[in-house]
């Protein structure tokens, strides 16, 4: 678990997400197998935006099973917006750009 604060992933140095992915890797079937669940939500809000209260990087991991009423992360928003091929493909090229 990282002591160094960082308050975004995208303040979070490369390697050092790289472990916080590793140990998520570990964490979630343990977190899976002591609750006998069938899966989990992994979430990160990275930002105030996106729902981000603690100004630290942190992750959710959440047991899920079939009957829990828990919805799926495109379940945030009522409607999404209508966008056809050629839209996503330029948001696609933007972020090859950006990355």
């Amino acid at each position: 678990v990282p002591k160094a604060h960082h308050e975004r992933l995208n303040d979070m140095p490369a390697a050092l997400a790289g472990e916080v992915m590793e140990t998520l890797h570990a964490v979630v079937p343990a977190v899976e197998a002591a609750v006998d669940a069938d899966a989990t939500t992994v979430a990160f809000n990275n930002g105030e935006s996106a729902g981000q209260e603690v100004p630290h990087v942190h992750g959710h991991v959440v047991p899920r099973s079939p009957d829990d009423g828990g919805r799926p992360i495109h379940a945030l928003f009522a409607e999404r917006p209508a966008t056809d091929d050629d839209e996503l493909a330029a948001v696609a090229a933007n972020v090859s750009e950006q990355l």
